[in-house]
């Protein structure tokens, strides 16, 4: 979560200056019931800022499984030209 912290941060409140934040919301990945519905819902939180290159197999937990393991998000907000 060390992309959706501040890519959420920087969403909902890009730089002004101002100090005020408001609170950090940052999903937990398997409260969305799958990795695929998380990818694409939490992607969807960005309003279409967003690019989410992402694939998690499901099931248990496996060693063998982190090869196979894509997150490569790509945040872009114009109006603050700020990316992530």
């Amino acid at each position: 979560y060390q992309y959706m912290s501040p890519a959420s941060l920087l969403h909902r409140a890009p730089p002004e200056g101002s100090g005020n934040t408001p609170s950090n919301v940052c999903m937990p990945g398997l409260a969305w019931g799958s990795w695929k519905e998380f990818h694409i819902e939490s992607s969807k939180s960005f309003e279409g800022r967003e690019l989410c290159d992402c694939f998690r197999p499901e099931g248990a937990w496996d060693p063998s499984l982190e090869r196979r393991t894509e997150e490569n998000r790509f945040l872009f907000i114009p109006e603050a030209n700020a990316s992530v």
